[in-house]
């Protein structure tokens, strides 16, 4: 799908070149010798004839071969006399050599310059060292066949073997008739295979006049001789890809009316051949260095030479290019550069030398919008094969179109901004306009030079627009054809610039521009009509503007680009190298091609072979997100069509390939949702395997604001795309997670409920339009909401049996069968239940009997019980068993007690009127469940249960269990106990709370319902409330017990309370103090790593270790959450030498910290009953003080104890050391290390522990002791 382009062309003339017998190019130094002189020549030099440097004379005659040795800075020269002599560049100097008797016929160098081979006049063959010592002389025609001789197997005779469709005529051997074309030169010809182990000689015999092919190995041993083929020519050359390469020559066919080029193996057997036009005698063919291109060299007639360039793809060859040279010209020397494997070496009998590079290039249109067809031109000689990748992808040598011509084709070129016209420039020096239309045109433009032939087409068709002509007589000396528009052509030659207008049919030079530099390629922007970029060779890129033909400066490429291309206002460039450039920059390496799509360039990357993506949007920030995809080796991209998915390679042997890029699917797909084209968007996921969740992950509201169109445009094509789609939801934003890549900027909530969302939306729609037609999408949504239920409830309310059979049986494939039957026997419908039966895969005998009896109860009630209870529903059928009349207490019993279901007999029972007829089984189930939570020490429940029940003498023992005196009075008073009951009541009640500390609750029992003051008040005093002690003694006359006891009691309580701050400081200063300790001593280790000990030869040979015993829990694992909780708690575990010792004792002070609240709580109570007792109020000021310090203390020490943050940062701080940082900036820098390091190593701990421990309040204090 590629054509030859001619990206550079270099010329030099001199006279001393038409009599050039042989050259050799090594850069830019040119040595050359012709009959009488050995020269040099600079080929860059502007002036070649006042350039060339005559080394010295030759008195050797005709010059077979000269060769540039390096090594030894020599000219090998090789004379047809027999002469081999060389020149020493260094002290310009001849040397004979060698001397071959009789002269020599052709001589030929190995590809390492280690070995010449020279086939002498008598028919010798000779093999020199690069010492010039003979290696071996055997002779060349040999009637052995050689080494490779094949070996019967005794298969039989040709005779005995069947011979398919040639008949039986074939079973005689037939004699092949030999001979010598007759304008063979009958020279000899030696070609080396790139290896440089085998060469092949074609020498004609000189006993039958036709020409053999023998192969020698590097020994000079004959390997294999080729079988007779009538006609063999002389030209011969040696492909050198494929396992060994195949040796190429040309065969005449004259009486059959063909001539071909034909290929034969290293073992002598013809391995393919291709036909080429007939009157055209190859002289010589040669192979480029990566044997991609085969140059010919083609006589036409005596004065008439020309060049032919053929490339082979898919098994066809295409002659890509062709170079005639001028009446009475002939090439007098050809050859392949060995560096630049595309660039061509002549040299022409009229002096002029012509360097030319060539580049293989899709010709396609370049349009990136949705009408251009995507047409790609190949050429093949006279024809132009065209298709149109849009609408099909023929693979090559078909084709869908092919244009032929009365000549061969020079250009061709698709508008750039006209991409339905194509333009052919032919070596008749006509150009030809085509448009593309895809519509049947009635009126067709004619030429005679024109056949337009209909191969593989669709409805995109090319038609001939006009002919014009070029008034330029030498028109194949152009290259790089452009078309700016249908009326100016940009063309260059050399370093000329010429710019071509039409007059009326007519092209002619409007301007001539001439640059410093030969210009490499040419560029027409995309949508900006008559601008141009020029590409020189040096890399600089020019802008031409043919309205006013100014010129100006561009961007500047490192290097010279050999495919470049204008996209969205940037210049993307592809070097030989595989750097791609974006205005003059390199993003990427290893590139092996390009191509435009409509939101991304397309490249192909020789690492891991892969398809890279890149977003226009990304061209100037080449660090955005390059999605790739995997790709065969060596396959180049041949275009993508421009606003759809589809992007064509060819493979390495000439085959494409479509495939879809999920970059590109994506692009197109959320286009189409932005649009509301559900329905392609959705045949196109389906198509590319996308998930169909993103339909609504794209845009969440705009998908709930349009379910209508949604529903209407999806099952539009297919009723069943709803059904995949919903049954294709998961509760899953896909835009974060499988194709995050796709969607990096995008920021939405996280939604939890999608499935639900959507089910609920969808099915609103649909029942809103039609609720018969979008039956199966509704059970669907149900469906997947795990609604099996509802989904039945909307078929059983179904009347026609024809839509309720369709719906149970889609349902049967979304459902197992055994859930189904569960889910249709609890709706309590028989005969849904027996329809779907049917349907699944249960035997009749399983269900049958079930469903009868079910159908002979006539309680209903029953029915429904007997049906809970085969699902295990036993709440439901507890509920059905109670409302079953008359009342079934025993089994009501017997069936909660076995089921465990008291609450809902207790809910359901208490409903029943009268409540005689249930009241036994009420009072059973409500005792049963009390006495679970008992057994639970929730007695507060089992009080409110048992109340409920009206079992109120229960409820008052589980209220007093559980400390709610106010209930148990207040039941105390429905149950009307006596005096000395009530009493007994509360005391025990006082006990309780006493010992739960609600001492404040228990004063007020003691004091109003027992009338014991002084309990009252031991009580208040038990929770340092001496206040509210203080006043019940006076309030009760008990002054004497205030005076004595409560003053001694506040006594005691100032000394515990001073005992218990004592105590806390203590321990504050102790485990900080510690704390630090432990922390110097990580840091220290952080910074002092234990250096590895080499032990040296204490490893035995065998590779074991003395070590044999491991130490530590290393090799544990912690799996099961017990075991997990008991190594947490070996953590925070206090033991001096711990290696988590640090965290246990930040464990201990949060402990510390936390229960000081506490303690405050208690020292407000002691000053507030230290004022109101006491008129010294000293010993209250000195316990705030106290308090005060150690408040003071611990917030001081807090901010050592937690100097670390949360969060650790994520990125290492930038590190300045330097002469340029201060004391300050080197102590913050290492103090942000410290808190760092701590802050990891503390994330194993639980982030209250982590957090500083709030400050407490101040209410405690009072003012008045400031």
């Amino acid at each position: 799908m590629r054509n030859l382009t001619l990206i550079d062309k270099k010329a030099a003339s001199c006279s001393f070149l038409k009599d050039c017998c042989a050259a050799t190019i090594e850069r830019n130094l040119m040595f050359f010798a012709n009959q009488n002189e050995l020269c040099k020549l600079d080929v860059d030099q502007p002036n070649a004839e006042d350039s060339v440097e005559v080394l010295g004379p030759l008195d050797v005659g005709s010059v077979l071969d000269l060769k540039y040795l390096p090594e030894e800075d020599v000219l090998a020269i090789v004379a047809k006399i027999g002469s081999v002599s060389v020149y020493n560049l260094s002290s310009s100097e001849f040397d004979v050599v060698g001397d071959v008797a009789g002269g020599i016929s052709g001589c030929c160098w190995s590809p390492d310059m280690e070995t010449l081979v020279i086939i002498s006049e008598t028919g010798n063959v000779l093999m020199m060292s690069r010492t010039w010592d003979v290696i071996q002389e055997a002779p060349l025609f040999q009637q052995d066949f050689g080494e490779a001789k094949f070996v019967s197997v005794g298969w039989g005779s040709k005779e005995t073997q069947f011979h398919g469709s040639e008949g039986k005529d074939a079973r005689s051997k037939k004699q092949i008739d030999c001979s010598l074309a007759d304008w063979d030169d009958r020279a000899t010809r030696i070609v080396w295979r790139a290896d440089g182990l085998f060469f092949a000689v074609n020498a004609v015999e000189p006993n039958t006049g036709h020409r053999l092919i023998r192969v020698f190995n590097r020994e000079g041993f004959l390997q294999s001789t080729s079988e007779p083929v009538s006609q063999l020519c002389q030209s011969l050359s040696w492909r050198s890809s494929g396992a060994s390469g195949l040796i190429t020559s040309t065969v005449s066919l004259v009486q059959q009316g063909k001539q071909q080029v034909a290929f034969f193996e290293k073992n002598g057997l013809r391995h393919g051949e291709f036909d080429f036009p007939v009157g055209q005698q190859v002289l010589e063919s040669y192979w480029n260095g990566d044997s991609t291109i085969l140059a010919m060299i083609i006589r036409f007639d005596q004065d008439v030479y020309g060049l032919q360039l053929w490339t082979m793809a898919n098994y066809h060859w295409y002659m890509k290019h062709f170079c005639p040279f001028e009446k009475g010209l002939r090439p007098l020397w050809v050859m392949w550069d060995v560096i630049e494997t595309n660039r061509l070496h002549i040299i022409v009998s009229n002096g002029t030398y012509v360097m030319t590079d060539y580049q293989p290039i899709v010709t396609s249109s370049t349009d990136l919008t949705s009408s251009d067809p995507a047409c790609i031109a190949v050429v093949d000689n006279c024809k132009l094969k065209i298709t149109f990748l849009r609408e099909s992808i023929v693979p090559p040598p078909m084709c869908g179109w092919e244009i032929e011509f009365s000549s061969s084709i020079h250009s061709v070129d698709l508008l750039s901004s006209f991409s339905s016209r194509l333009s052919v420039l032919t070596h008749s020096g006509l150009v030809h306009f085509f448009r593309f239309t895809d519509r049947e045109i009635e009126e067709k433009l004619c030429h005679p030079d024109v056949k337009i032939v209909c191969k593989e087409g669709g409805h995109f068709r090319p038609v001939l627009d006009f002919t014009a002509s070029l008034s330029l007589p030498v028109n194949y000396q152009l290259y790089h054809f452009r078309l700016v528009n249908p009326s100016t052509i940009v063309s260059s030659a050399l370093n000329q610039l010429l710019v071509l207008e039409l007059n009326e049919t007519i092209f002619t030079i409007k301007d001539t521009i001439t640059l410093d530099t030969r210009i490499g390629g040419i560029e027409v922007l995309r949508r900006q009509q008559n601008t141009v970029l020029i590409h020189l060779v040096d890399g600089k890129l020019l802008e031409l503007h043919t309205d006013d033909m100014k010129i100006s400066d561009s961007v500047v490429f490192p290097e010279f680009c050999c495919r470049m291309e204008w996209i969205d206002g940037h210049v993307v460039g592809l070097a030989a190298s595989g750097r791609l450039y974006v205005d003059g920059k390199e993003i990427l390496s290893a590139v092996s091609s390009f191509v435009a799509h409509s939101h991304f360039l397309l490249m192909t990357s020789l690492q891991k072979h892969r398809l890279l993506c890149l977003p226009l949007s990304g061209l100037s920030n080449p660090n955005l997100a390059i999605t790739e995809r995997a790709i065969e080796r060596g396959a180049k991209l041949v275009h993508a069509v421009a606003m759809e998915t589809t992007v064509i390679l060819q493979m390495p042997r000439g085959n494409l390939e479509a495939i879809h890029p999920r970059a590109l699917s994506l692009n197109i797909m959320k286009s189409l949702i932005d649009k509301q084209s559900y329905s392609d968007a959705f045949v196109l996921m389906k198509k590319q395997r996308i998930n169909l969740n993103l339909l609504y992950d794209h845009n969440p509201s705009a998908f709930l604001e349009h379910c209508l169109q949604f529903v209407e445009q999806v099952s539009s094509v297919d009723l069943a795309n709803l059904n995949l789609f919903l049954g294709e939801l998961q509760d899953e934003d896909f835009t974060t997670t499988m194709y995050q890549s796709h969607y990096e900027n995008k920021s939405t909530p996280k939604d939890n409920g999608k499935v639900n969302t959507v089910c609920s939306r969808l099915r609103e729609v649909m029942i809103e339009k039609d609720s018969l037609k979008y039956l199966l999408p509704i059970i669907t949504s149900y469906i997947k909401q795990a609604m099996v239920d509802q989904a039945l409830k909307r078929v059983q309310v179904l009347t026609e049996e024809s839509l309720k059979d369709q719906a149970l049986k889609y349902m049967a494939v979304l459902v197992d069968g055994e859930q189904l039957y569960k889910e249709a026997l609890a709706t309590y419908d028989l005969q849904l239940t027996l329809m779907v039966a049917h349907r699944s895969q249960k035997d009749p005998k399983e269900y049958l009997a079930f469903l009868n009896d079910l159908k002979a109860m006539a309680d209903d009630n029953e029915r429904r019980f007997t049906i809970d209870n085969s699902l295990k529903c036993y709440d439901s059928a507890i509920r059905h068993l109670c409302r079953c009349r008359p009342v079934r207490t025993e089994q009501i019993i017997a069936y909660m007690k076995l089921h465990r279901t008291y609450v809902s007999v207790v809910d359901e029972l208490c409903t029943v009127l009268p409540k005689d007829e249930v009241k036994t089984a009420l009072q059973a189930a409500a005792c049963l469940q009390a006495e679970i939570l008992a057994s639970r020490d929730n007695h507060e429940e089992a009080g409110y249960l048992y109340q409920r029940v009206e079992a109120y003498d229960l409820a008052l023992h589980s209220f007093e269990q559980c400390g709610m005196w106010a209930n148990c009075l207040s039941l105390a008073s429905k149950l009307q106990l006596n005096e000395v009951e009530t009493k007994s009541l509360v005391s025990k009640l006082v006990t309780r709370l006493r010992s739960s500390k609600k001492h404040g609750d228990a004063a007020q029992l003691a004091e109003y319902h027992l009338g014991d003051y002084q309990l009252a008040g031991q009580c208040l005093i038990d929770g340092l409330f001496f206040r509210e002690a203080w006043a019940l003694a006076y309030r009760h006359n008990i002054v004497n017990w205030a005076e004595t006891t409560l003053k001694n009691e506040l006594n005691e309580a100032f000394q515990l309370i001073e005992a218990k701050l004592e105590q806390v400081e203590q321990e504050c200063c102790k485990y900080s103090q510690r704390l630090s300790v432990v922390r110097q001593d990580l840091l220290y280790k952080r910074d002092h790593p234990p250096a590895e000990t080499d032990h040296g030869d204490l490893y035995s040979e065998t590779g074991s270790s003395i070590f044999t015993h491991s130490t530590g829990t290393s090799g544990r694992t912690f799996r099961s959450s017990k075991n997990r909780r008991k190594q947490e708690r070996k953590k925070l575990r206090l033991k001096e030498g711990s290696p988590f010792e640090d965290m246990a004792i930040i464990n201990e002070l949060h402990v510390l910290y936390s229960s000081i609240s506490t303690v405050l709580q208690d020292v407000g109570r002691l000053l507030r009953g230290e004022l109101i007792i006491s008129k010294d109020w000293s010993r209250a000021k000195c316990l705030q003080n106290k308090t005060e310090s150690l408040l003071r203390l611990m917030e001081e020490k807090k901010k050592d104890i937690w100097n670390f943050s949360l969060n650790p940062k994520n990125q290492e701080s930038d590190k300045n050391f330097g002469p340029s940082a201060t004391t300050e900036m080197i102590i913050s820098q290492v103090n942000q290390e410290k808190e760092e390091f701590f802050s990891t190593r503390y994330l194993e701990l639980d982030i209250k522990i982590r957090s500083q421990p709030d400050s407490p309040d101040t209410t405690w204090k009072l003012d008045s002791l400031k």
